[in-house]
């Protein structure tokens, strides 16, 4: 994953061009390359499915991006600029971020979240615009203007494909600011409280990015031929990681606008994805309507279901499993760490075991800093191209959790024993 052997690849987009020309037999180094390969490999590939909406293909993906960025450009946002966005479920959402991610900074903001919490959020992580839907509350598109920020709107034409929208800009056209993203640029902002009440910010580079996607593609086994259903929503890490490692696999991802069992069987029955993947809650609740409809999902296509956020119990998985038909895997991780430990399709499952890390180093380590033996029991630290590299304004936080260049993820409970990896 991640290297063109072609040289030259003739995809008509805004910012796909100049990336294509580029690459060469290079891995890609950022998002956007990312893309690019697929782009390159099956320019007709879908790449975003979404009930009511036609596809978009990786050709078509990579022209909107394009077209997010020359947006970018004439409000004179670009690299480095961090542009907050109002993040729900549907495919508009998906797009939205990865466009932004792949040309500036992309914030996602709970699109459930009240006036006032989108203002801190702003304020807190220092945002230079925001983009909402057109049909946002009055109440939210006036934040932008008590915080001093242009306000971007987006809607899609009907009938447009899904992930196609057009954008308007209130302010008239600045000085553009476009200029190719590199590794460590922070392509994502992402808010996290973590074992504190206070929101800490967590930015990830393009990296880390690129580091986690080629991670789940290689864990999970994906290919073209899968397809994503996500049913998180897109302003975590959980289901953003879904999104963009799945389409840098060549993989299909289906967005839902919504969480609800018929919106669920529907995207099951039209889209036949090969996997899905939800927190606990959501599985939970999957399976209390699954046992009122044990027959609903007969031939389904599903190759596995993906868990995460938060453990889930082994009668859930059992029964889910039984249901289904496919393996239930868990993984185990944080936002500032993405997956450090899963489950895979092929490999060795345990009740109760999430996994092993194919290539973050992994350790336990006691309380003054000393790495313990394989098993033994202590707080589970990691290491890796994963890992962020430390909160945002927050040195007292960083001196905390990082020790000798380990990140410390205060996970110690009793039961968390972690197999070693150095």
């Amino acid at each position: 994953m991640g290297v063109v052997t072609d040289p030259r690849v003739h995809v008509h987009t805004h910012a796909g061009d100049r990336t294509l020309d580029r690459l060469g037999s290079r891995p890609a180094a950022n998002l956007l390359e990312l893309l690019a390969v697929q782009a390159q490999r099956n320019p007709n590939g879908v790449a975003i499915l979404a009930p009511r909406r036609e596809p978009l293909s990786f050709a078509a993906l990579l022209d909107q991006i394009g077209y997010i960025r020359t947006m970018l450009d004439g409000c004179g946002l670009g690299r480095g600029d961090r542009i907050a966005l109002l993040a729900g479920r549907g495919p508009d959402t998906a797009v939205a971020v990865v466009g932004i991610a792949s040309s500036a900074t992309c914030i996602p903001l709970n699109a459930a979240a009240t006036p006032a919490e989108v203002e801190h959020g702003l304020v807190q992580t220092l945002a230079k615009a925001l983009l909402v839907p057109a049909g946002a509350s009055t109440e939210v598109k006036e934040v932008a203007a008590r915080v001093g920020i242009p306000l971007l709107e987006h809607s899609a034409e009907e009938g447009a494909p899904a992930g196609k929208f057009q954008i308007q800009r209130s302010q008239p056209a600045a000085v553009a600011r476009s200029g190719s993203v590199i590794p460590s640029d922070i392509a994502l902002v992402l808010r996290t409280s973590g074992t504190t009440a206070r929101a800490k910010i967590v930015p990830l580079s393009h990296g880390n990015i690129v580091a986690r996607a080629d991670k789940a593609c290689r864990m999970l086994g994906l290919s073209p031929a899968d397809r994503c259903l996500n049913l998180m929503p897109l302003c975590y890490n959980h289901g953003l990681n879904n999104v963009m490692s799945s389409l840098s696999a060549g993989c299909a991802v289906i967005c839902p606008p919504g969480f609800d069992f018929e919106m669920f069987l529907a995207c099951m029955r039209d889209f036949s994805p090969t996997f899905y993947t939800a927190s606990f809650t959501y599985h939970h609740a999957i399976l209390e309507w699954l046992e009122q409809r044990p027959n609903a999902l007969d031939g389904n296509q599903l190759r596995f279901v993906r868990s995460g956020s938060g453990p889930l119990r082994s009668r859930v998985r059992a029964d889910l499993e039984k249901i289904l038909g496919a393996p239930v895997l868990e993984y185990y991780g944080t936002t500032e760490t993405g997956a450090i430990a899963a489950n895979s399709p092929d490999g060795l499952r345990k009740p109760g075991m999430v996994g092993r890390s194919p290539d973050n180093d992994v350790a336990i380590m006691d309380s003054d800093g000393n790495l313990l033996a394989p098993g033994e029991e202590g707080e589970v630290v990691v290491r890796g191209s994963t890992v962020f590299g430390g909160y945002e304004n927050d040195p007292a936080a960083n001196e905390r959790v990082f020790r000798d260049g380990w990140y410390c993820t205060g996970e110690q409970r009793p039961s968390c024993r972690v197999k070693a990896h150095r």
